[in-house]
């Protein structure tokens, strides 16, 4: 799930250490983990926000409704 992913506020890194996960924002760092095979959580605020890969893991569905996409389509990392 590392890597560099497209989203509407442009590029942000995930860096992943096992299950935890770090989001790497313009302005913070943001913790998460990863729960389930197919899902994860970011503690971007208080009650957000769980997302679901989808398309083998090149696509990260956000409970908001926004999808973030891997950059090198899922097969760098």
């Amino acid at each position: 799930m590392g890597g560099v992913w497209s989203t509407p506020d442009g590029p942000l890194e995930i860096i992943q250490d096992g299950r935890m996960l770090t989001f790497v924002l313009p302005d913070r760092r943001v913790s998460g983990r990863i729960i389930g095979p197919d899902t994860l959580i970011g503690g971007f605020g208080p009650g957000c926000c769980k997302g679901r890969l989808k398309d083998g893991g090149s696509i990260i569905v956000w409970d908001n409704g926004i999808s973030w996409y891997r950059e090198d389509g899922g097969r760098g990392h």
